[in-house]
């Protein structure tokens, strides 16, 4: 998994990836969290992977109580600077690995939005198992995952994302890995790129059989169209880049 701090790095570095301001994408997340949170202000909620925080500030202005763990020192700057100009909204900022940090606290809601997949399924059986343990009882943890049938088709698509930077997709068959290629006008030799294990809903639910979560209720992700180069909000369970996982811990009878 070396891959991971060197392309998101890069992504900071050419398209200032996770520096910039909070958008309306991280306030639709947000309000998604507080609908199932059924409007209770000052739960506890951890987000995994957390960027430059906008989703966690989103999260804070509608009243929750919000740690992000994030595992680059800019993207954790610029959450600090953004949580220092927001107007009384703040959130606790962890600058590690939470594939290796400790955390003692327990929490309502756990999230972790577009990169789930890093690594192997024992990888993945790793990490799931690691936020059970920090999750209450009744808690929920929303994982966005990679849907297969979007990024099999998806395969040999590039485009430009701007600033002269260009995205390619291609798929790994055999080990179900979306591969994702983003390179400068220099061309694809100056290449970084990501490897993301993609899982079929099936597949998903076989992965947390080794677990002890369970899946509550699914909601879907958008998609591209990719003949027109655009991102469209809706999509259909085998055109959705991803789907969003509502996790449960399993109750003992």
């Amino acid at each position: 998994m070396l891959w991971v701090k060197n392309f998101y790095e890069k992504q900071n570095e050419w398209l200032q990836a996770y520096l910039g301001p909070i958008e309306e994408q991280h306030y639709r997340r947000a309000w998604m969290v507080q609908e199932l949170a059924g409007l209770c202000k000052g739960k506890k909620i951890l987000e995994l992977g957390g960027g430059g925080g906008q989703t966690a500030l989103a999260l804070a202005s509608l009243g929750f109580d919000v740690t992000m763990v994030e595992l680059l020192e800019k993207s954790c700057e610029h959450a600090t600077s953004l949580s220092e100009a927001g107007e009384g909204s703040s959130i606790h900022i962890i600058c590690a690995d939470f594939y290796e940090i400790e955390l003692e606290e327990k929490f309502d809601f756990v999230l972790y939005f577009d990169s789930f997949g890093i690594g192997s399924d024992d990888d993945q059986i790793r990490l799931l198992d690691r936020i059970s343990n920090w999750m209450k009882p009744q808690a929920t943890a929303i994982i966005e995952v990679g849907n297969p049938s979007f990024f099999i088709r998806a395969k040999g698509f590039s485009m430009e994302v701007g600033g002269g930077i260009y995205r390619a997709f291609d798929f790994d068959a055999e080990q179900f890995r979306f591969l994702d290629y983003w390179y400068p006008e220099s061309g694809p030799k100056d290449s970084y790129f990501q490897s993301l294990r993609t899982y079929s809903l099936v597949d998903f639910k076989l992965l947390l059989t080794q677990t002890n979560l369970l899946i509550d209720h699914i909601s879907l992700g958008g998609t591209i169209d990719l003949e027109n180069q655009i991102y469209l909000e809706k999509a259909e369970m085998d055109t959705a880049m991803t789907y969003f996982t509502y996790l449960k811990i399993k109750q003992e009878c």
